[in-house]
Order: C-alpha cells, then structure tokens, then sequence
C-alpha cells in the first residue's frame, strides 16, 4: 500500500512514517551526510551546485533527486492525513491495529510456534500441506479471528486498487502533486538547473507524471488552454476528498473534467477551483468539500467512541485492556492532528495546492516521522548521534565501529503527529499488522528485525510457499 519512489524512499500508511534510502556511491553518500550535517541553505546551495558542475549528470540528478526527497514524501503525507477518502482507509488500519493483540494471545494459546506468511493464507491453507510443510495448524477458532483481519485487509485492497489502470488512479494522482512539489523546491532551494536534473531523473518513469500528462492534454486539447501545477494539485486534492466507500477518486476527478468541457468552464486559476467543484459535485448531491472533512471527522469520531464503550463493557484482561486504551488515545491524536490539518487547508486552500505556496507553510502543518535507511548499513558516529535516534542496529564491524540499518530523525518534520511514546506503540503494531497481513514491510532491516523479536517469544514466521 505504500507510495514508493523507486529512486529514494517511500511513505507507508501502515505506520505514518517517511523513508529514504541512504544506500548509494561512497563519494555520493559522503556528500549527502555533508548536507545534511548543515543547516545553512547557502553552503546546501553551493554544495548542490558543486556536484551538479563536478558529477556526471546522471550521478548529479540522482543526488538532487535525494536532497529533495523528503518534500515528496512530506507532500504525500499531508495529502493522506487530510483526505477525506483516505481518512476512511486509515479507519480500516486503526480496526486491523486495534485486534492485532487478540489475534497475538490466540496464536501463543493455540501453541502455534510455526506461522506461515501472509496470515491469511496460512489460515485458508489445508491442513495436511500445512503438516507438509512443518508448520503449525490453526484451530477453527484461531481460523475465525484471521478471517475478520481478512475481511478489513480485503475491503482496503479493493479501495486502493480500483482504477489502478487509470490515469487519474489515486496513487498515480498523489505521484504527481508530490513530484510538482518536489521540482518546485529544487527550483526554490537550489536553482533552474537542478530543477532541470531532477525533471529528467525522475520523468523517466511514468508513475510519477502520468497525471500531469493527462491533465495537460485534456486541458490543452478540450479546453484550449495550458493548465499550471498548482491548479492541477487542486484537482487531484478534491478528487480524493470523497468519499471512500462509493465516490473513487479517478472517477470523481475525471467526472469533473467532463463537467469542464460540457460547460466550456475556464478555470481562471487555484482560485476558483472549489468553487467549480463544488457546482460539479451539486448535481448530483453530493457533499460538498467542506461537509466531506466534516464528515470524515465525525466518522472517525464515533469509531472512537464505539471502542471507549465496547473497552467498558468487555470482560477482558487487564493487560489487553491497559494495550487497547493507548490505541485509543492513538486515535484521538490522530483526530486532533487531522483536525488541525483542516483547519489549516480551509483558511487557506490556495496556500496548500500552489507548490510553492505549500513549501512556505509546510512546517506549520503535522508532519511525519522522518527515517534514514541502509540495508547495507551506515557507520554510526557521535556526528550522526546528535540528529538521530537509531532504530535498527546493523551490528558492528571487525574493526569495532556500529553500523544502523535504519535511524530516525530526532526532529520530526513540522510538529510530530504522534508524542513519543505513542508513536513507539503505533510503530510496532504498525509493523506486525503490515508484516503478519502482507508478508513484509518493504524494509528488510525491519523485517529482520521484527521477525528476531517474535522467535524470542517463541514464534517463527515462515514465508508460505507458493
């Protein structure tokens, strides 16, 4: 599920975090520490600008591609807490964290010490394979409490992959607004020419402009006018305000287009753009922007509420209950900070679809936990220690030196959607809900990792067969 930028990282809804890879060229990776061990954008500048003119292009737009990476991911960050579609995404992964300690107490009561990867194959598998392969039989009652993880795992793939062969799917919308953010920050931060490097680095794969390019000739060719990025970020954004049971956003955005060009609308800019999609979405009564974040809100809400009551009457024990009211007080921060959210977006629409508009304000808006990661693993030193936490150990060398796998920035982007301790406990069962439904969690340190603390408890996760 998560929106993946094969060149540097990625942002995984599962756990609210932005990741970018640090394994790269020595000499590359030694420039990259160099940035970012500054805080000054003018020797960043001159630094970008130097391996621009010393580089060869290719190693020079790669570099610029990472130094502006987390623009991109912060972007996508914003765009799914404030989504009133994706909103209703984040409250099927909240019921999958919020049973993930039951499904864990039914796995050590039924004694399964071998469990087979996804989960939900292991459950449907037929017990004589299962024997086949050594691995543990789940009791029909075990069976029962993974099929309703099923039940939510599937109900969530099919929102996320309906229109996947569309141009306007919602990912591929979400690529473009975050890649028009990214190469408006080369431009701001660095100069034309970085700008330049980044455009053809990235552009080489379509995932991340195929929006814009639609968006561009049908503007171009129904309505006889150029459209600039800023307005193209507003589309996008109002299409995934819908919502997310039966209003898809390919079809809401693409629906709006023919309301445009059966209109001849001129949209004179970002600023009149609610407008116009409000009139879209009137005729066939549905919500209007505003009402769909009131909505969404007041979901989730009584998702909150719904849990605080059914935690006062379970007979439950003590432990589980202490477990499930820190989820809880997870959702509320999660409530508070996407309120905050929206309170931002409508004081100012304009200010979050116009790239560089967005860029001045970022930082004002919650931001996510920033990680670093290397599979192959980073030399660990007190320079490092001062910025980051680290997170994974990658072990140490014949030399002695400590290497991390993956380390988190002490600072978080913006203001932290989660304090501390409650973003701990998000991550972990973040994580085992991503690894037990999936098989992995797209980092292979965290899966290592993960998978070293469950054969301690006594229960190893073994990739089923295909």
């Amino acid at each position: 599920m998560s929106l993946q930028n094969s060149y540097i990282g990625f942002l995984n809804p599962w756990f609210f975090g932005t990741f970018l890879d640090l394994d790269m060229e020595e000499s590359m990776l030694m420039q990259y520490n160099h940035y970012l061990s500054t805080q000054d954008e003018k020797q960043q500048r001159q630094l970008v600008e130097a391996v621009l003119s010393q580089y060869p292009r290719e190693q020079a737009a790669e570099f610029v591609c990472r130094v502006t990476a987390l623009s991109h991911e912060v972007k996508h960050f914003h765009d799914l807490l404030l989504s009133p579609w994706t909103s209703g995404l984040f409250r099927i992964l909240f019921d999958i964290y919020f049973n993930i300690k039951i499904l864990l107490v039914e796995l050590v009561h039924d004694n399964c010490t071998r469990v087979g990867l996804p989960i939900t194959v292991w459950a449907q598998t037929d017990a004589t394979l299962l024997a086949h392969h050594e691995l543990s039989i789940p009791s029909p009652r075990l069976r029962q409490v993974i099929n309703r993880f099923n039940r939510h795992y599937k109900e969530m793939k099919i929102l996320v992959d309906n229109g996947a062969s569309h141009p306007l799917w919602w990912k591929f919308m979400l690529e473009s607004a975050a890649f028009n953010v990214q190469a408006q920050e080369s431009w701001n931060a660095f100069s034309e020419s970085a700008a330049s490097a980044l455009c053809e680095y990235v552009t080489r794969d379509k995932t991340y402009i195929c929006a814009n390019e639609f968006l561009r000739n049908f503007f171009y060719r129904e309505l006889g006018y150029q459209i600039n990025n800023a307005t193209m970020n507003a589309i996008y954004f109002l299409a995934l305000c819908g919502e997310y049971a039966d209003d898809y956003p390919h079809e809401r955005a693409f629906g709006f287009l023919k309301f445009l060009k059966k209109r001849r609308e001129v949209v004179a800019g970002e600023n009149n753009i609610i407008e116009l999609f409000n009139d879209y979405l009137s005729l066939s009564d549905r919500t209007n922007i505003k009402q769909s974040f009131d909505i969404s809100q007041a979901l989730t809400r009584d998702m909150l509420q719904r849990k605080k009551q059914a935690l006062k009457t379970s007979d439950i024990d003590p432990m589980l209950s202490s477990i499930l009211t820190k989820q809880l007080d997870i959702l509320k921060q999660y409530l508070q900070a996407r309120q905050r959210m929206i309170e931002l977006y409508l004081s100012s629409p304009v200010a979050y679809h116009h790239p560089q508009q967005y860029r001045e304000r970022s930082e004002e808006y919650p931001g996510p936990q920033v990680f670093f990661t290397s599979v192959r693993g980073l030399k660990w030193s007190k320079q490092l220690s001062r910025a980051y936490h680290a997170v994974v150990w990658a072990g140490v060398s014949q030399s002695g030196e400590r290497a991390v796998h993956v380390m988190r920035r002490k600072t978080p982007f913006g203001s932290s959607l989660f304090n501390g301790k409650g973003w701990s406990e998000l991550f972990i069962w973040a994580l085992t809900a991503n690894t037990l439904l999936e098989g992995q969690t797209e980092i292979k340190p965290f899966d290592e990792s993960l998978r070293e603390i469950w054969r301690r408890e006594g229960i190893t996760l073994i990739d089923m067969p295909r």
